[in-house]
């Protein structure tokens, strides 16, 4: 019922599961059981589930890459590699702001923070993954990280900076990244968001970008937040 998450579990410093679950045949007494050997467990299902704490809508989008398409953009967007720079790491968190790892005061370490320089320094470093930025004469205004499988592509973070905001740089990392995409053999984009966050949908909906999956996403954990 419950998975463990090696990754996670080493990353925050206590165990951490998931369990995939149908909300209307969810039974809690059943899953408090099962979660015991757990100090928390990312609950997923297909709709709210009343009993456990939700912090998260997740929507999936997608957008499929024209053979004819042209996507040359007007502002000169660079790809990056190591080492982060202090301005990429604070792009970084601003793009979390809506994460349920931020959210959730139940995270007590720094977990959010910690997270997202990881996120994006295993972005900068990976052969898979590339992170394109665009800058002007007083430094970084935006980015967006984009990794490469073998049926699509997927964009983890996106940012403007706030002062670069109204300019349409975010729709220009998104096109930088479609491009990005077909070079590297795809003819599709997903990336994911919160259903909250109405700005970040609106801007997928004006560069193509459909739903095509939802879950919900819960926390719950058996002995309460670990404590600092």
């Amino acid at each position: 019922m419950i998975e463990r998450l090696a990754w996670d579990s080493e990353f925050f410093g206590y165990e951490v599961g998931r369990a995939q679950v149908r909300s209307g045949s969810f039974g809690l007494a059943e899953f408090m059981l099962a979660s015991k050997a757990y100090a928390l467990v990312y609950v997923i299902s297909d709709a709210r589930i009343p009993s456990l704490p939700l912090f998260d809508v997740k929507v999936v989008l997608e957008r499929e890459i024209a053979a004819d398409e042209v996507l040359e953009a007007s502002v000169e967007v660079r790809r990056i590699g190591p080492p982060v720079s202090d301005a990429l790491y604070r792009l970084a968190l601003e793009s979390g702001i809506h994460s349920r790892y931020r959210l959730d005061p139940g995270f007590t370490r720094n977990e959010f923070e910690r997270l997202y320089r990881r996120w994006i320094e295993r972005s900068v470093a990976a052969t898979d993954k590339e992170v394109l930025t665009t800058s002007d004469e007083t430094g970084l205004t935006g980015f967006v990280s984009i990794a490469h499988g073998p049926s699509h592509s997927t964009i983890g973070l996106i940012a403007v900076d706030e002062r670069a905001r109204g300019r349409g740089l975010g729709g220009k990392l998104l096109q930088a990244s479609a491009h990005a995409a077909r070079l590297a053999g795809n003819t599709k984009v997903r990336v994911a968001t919160q259903d909250g966050n109405s700005p970040a949908l609106a801007l997928y909906d004006r560069f193509g970008f459909r739903v095509i999956e939802r879950s919900w996403i819960h926390h719950f954990r058996p002995m309460g937040a670990p404590q600092a």
